[in-house]
């Protein structure tokens, strides 16, 4: 399916995940534009360790601990993500709209 033909495009995904088995869809979603952010249980050092490398391979932006609470990295990140992504959304339909309407109408005379 052509990407102008997906509901949700690629560079409007944010894919948040936690393990090996996230690997395909994390590569996917950041190599055509998304963004893929891991997660890891709080304290666990391989987990950590992990997401350290997926991020360093290229297959993450970025990561955090698996905790949403306001305030947490997670929460920020996430929540910035989606001001972002809804600002640029918004900004294009915005000029795609202005682009097509024309000028309103004047008299030739005045």
């Amino acid at each position: 399916m052509s990407e102008e033909m997906r509901r949700v495009r690629f560079e409007n995904m944010i894919y948040i995940a936690d393990g090996p088995s996230d690997i395909p869809a994390f590569s996917l979603v950041h190599k055509n534009g998304g963004s893929a952010f891991a997660v890891y249980p709080p304290k666990d050092v391989k987990a950590f360790r992990q997401a350290e490398r997926m991020r360093h391979d290229g297959r993450i932006d970025m990561y955090a601990e698996a905790d949403y609470s306001e305030g947490t990295t997670a929460f920020m990140r996430i929540s910035n993500m989606i001001e972002e992504y809804a600002e640029r959304i918004y900004q294009k339909e915005r000029l795609k709209f202005a682009e097509s309407i024309s000028s309103v109408p004047r008299h030739l005379i005045e």
